[in-house]
């Protein structure tokens, strides 16, 4: 039964269980007993590659929270730049002044992304606010300045705790562990090998390695077709709860897309509206 191969790719927990196995049966048979030094030095080794895996984890985690909170900010500072351009242009959305900073793209549109294109474009605004001879949209701009700012400080933060994350697990020292973990396992394989065709290790099974050390076969050997099905039935409610749940996000998405809709809708009427109450006023005072 071949011995298995670990990859960058595999999950630091799923390597704690094999080291552990190997460890726990090394310890287990007196012939095993010079293996368990190697084995409880690799158990040793994935705890503090684990560690190391948590923090560049939560690092990348902590990063990626800024990166949503700068958003947050962005996206409240889309609608106050869109408010005052209204208010300054008489709510109207056809005003050059207006089109100059939001085309022809509504307030939600531009704040959809998650930074990127938001962030450019925000970006882009900076200059003709501080320009502006509106003081409220040169003080806008000043604050944008700062957001903008914050914003590519989270955003290169992200990019940074990722890269380090995929050193750590491609070159770095989780490449390196699991590097060693595979030499030594083969060598101890090897070793156990041998073992059945020497004087101290007659009567034992040909397959005596393998025993040292998980096999798919070799876990699944208790499959019965009625264990399987019972499997295939967890599964498929599994499967039925997590399109439940894909079901009503996607409903809040739609929904919440539907009210911003209906919300930019009653504005425009709104301003539609007292574009013409003010083109009456301004007839009735002539």
């Amino acid at each position: 039964m071949p011995l298995r191969t670990f990859d960058t790719d595999d999950n630091p927990e799923m390597l704690r269980g094999e080291v552990v196995y190997t460890l726990g049966r090394c310890e287990g048979h007196k012939l095993a007993h010079k293996h368990v030094a190697t084995s409880a030095a690799h158990l040793d080794g994935w705890g503090v590659i684990f560690g190391k895996h948590l923090s560049l984890r939560d690092k990348s985690a902590r990063a990626e929270s800024r990166v949503d909170g700068c958003d947050d900010l962005l996206d409240i500072f889309v609608d106050e730049v869109a408010t005052t351009l209204l208010l300054a242009n008489n709510n109207d959305r056809n005003a050059a002044e207006y089109r100059q900073y939001m085309g022809s793209k509504p307030p939600s549109e531009i704040k959809r992304p998650i930074l990127g294109q938001e962030l450019e474009t925000v970006r882009g605004w900076i200059a003709p606010l501080l320009a502006s001879p509106n003081p409220l949209l040169q003080a806008l701009g000043a604050r944008g300045e700062g957001l903008v700012s914050e914003a590519d400080t989270a955003v290169k933060a992200l990019a940074t705790a990722q890269q380090e994350y995929r050193a750590f697990r491609l070159t770095g020292e989780y490449s390196q562990f699991v590097a060693k973990l595979n030499a030594d396992r083969k060598s101890i394989y090897g070793d156990l090998s041998k073992l059945p065709h020497l004087p101290e290790g007659k009567g034992l099974p040909g397959d005596f390695a393998d025993r040292f050390f998980r096999h798919e076969a070799r876990r699944n050997k208790k499959y019965t077709v009625e264990s399987v099905r019972k499997q295939i039935t967890t599964l498929e409610g599994q499967l039925d709860n997590f399109r439940e749940m894909l079901d009503e996000l996607e409903k809040k998405e739609a929904a919440k897309r539907d009210a911003e809709a209906e919300r930019e809708m009653l504005e425009a009427k709104l301003a539609e509206a007292e574009k013409q109450a003010a083109e009456i006023k301004a007839k009735l005072r002539k």
